[in-house]
């Protein structure tokens, strides 16, 4: 959005290693008991139905542009509602200050649990395992969505140290200790190594690219 001239196009992809997925939630108040019951509304007046999220051109807001136009709602008239935090975005959606909020799992987790925001739907393929949240697709709507991380290297390097970097991602992947870091900070395995990664760079940024064109950002 801000026309860097360092892409990711030019580093070396490695591996990815973990990733989170995105919820859409109400607060507890609201009268949308389902994502059906969201959407009928949305479809009627999206303007009217503000909702609050991260950054503007972030995974939440991506998120909110993919559902309106897997749903059928003009991506141009979704009142997004930035927020510099997930904290920020959060009070605005317990304070009743927006009609719907979309945030990370883990950011989400202690409200949902705590009954002050409702999840409507997951962005995962399909249910998490302890987590009572439906996802789009087993709704009806085709979409998946995950804020992923990885590891990628400085362009140029040689065969053999990609190599050796990827083994190395491969064997922490496989260690005991990266299996409780995983645990302790609740993070989903989405383990991708190089070949895959690489292609999957490519989709994503294809992606990103037609999500940020249709909700403005970019031209």
């Amino acid at each position: 959005t801000n026309k860097s001239p360092v892409t990711l196009a030019q580093v070396t992809p490695i591996a990815r290693l973990t990733g989170e997925y995105e919820v859409l939630v109400v607060p507890a108040a609201s009268q949308f008991r389902s994502l059906a019951d969201f959407v009928k509304a949305w479809k009627v007046n999206p303007g009217r139905l503000a909702i609050a999220g991260g950054s503007a051109g972030g995974t939440d807001h991506m998120l909110a542009g993919l559902l309106a136009t897997a749903v059928g709602v003009d991506v141009t008239k979704v009142n997004y509602v930035p927020h510099s935090g997930g904290g920020e975005s959060i009070a605005s959606l317990i304070g009743n200050q927006v009609s719907a909020g979309i945030n990370g799992l883990e950011e989400l987790a202690p409200f949902i649990k705590a009954g002050r925001v409702r999840p409507l739907a997951i962005s995962s393929d399909t249910r998490l395992p302890g987590i009572d949240i439906p996802t789009f697709v087993e709704q009806g709507v085709n979409l998946t969505v995950a804020n992923w991380r990885g590891v990628v290297a400085a362009p140029g390097i040689t065969g053999q140290q990609r190599a050796e970097l990827a083994s190395l991602m491969d064997r922490m992947r496989q260690s005991a200790e990266w299996k409780a870091v995983l645990a302790k900070n609740n993070w989903i395995d989405m383990y991708q190594p190089a070949p895959g990664f690489e292609a999957f760079l490519k989709q994503e940024d294809a992606r990103a690219t037609v999500v940020l064109k249709s909700i403005g950002l970019i031209k």
